[in-house]
């Protein structure tokens, strides 16, 4: 598991099995704070891809 920010809100999560990416989740921070929003990203053999978003109360 390898995690770096790629920008000033965004954290991109990559997991790796034997040097190949396994997974990405990619987390955004948006500008006033209140929502995060995850992308999580499967690759092939079995491609997914997922977004969700948090808000906070």
């Amino acid at each position: 598991m390898s995690v770096k920010q790629d920008g000033p809100r965004t954290l991109k999560v990559t997991y790796s099995i034997d040097g190949k990416v396994a997974r990405e989740n990619t987390f955004v921070l948006s500008s006033d704070g209140k929502t995060v929003k995850e992308t999580d990203i499967t690759p092939a053999p079995s491609p997914s891809t997922m977004s969700v978003t948090f808000h906070k109360s």
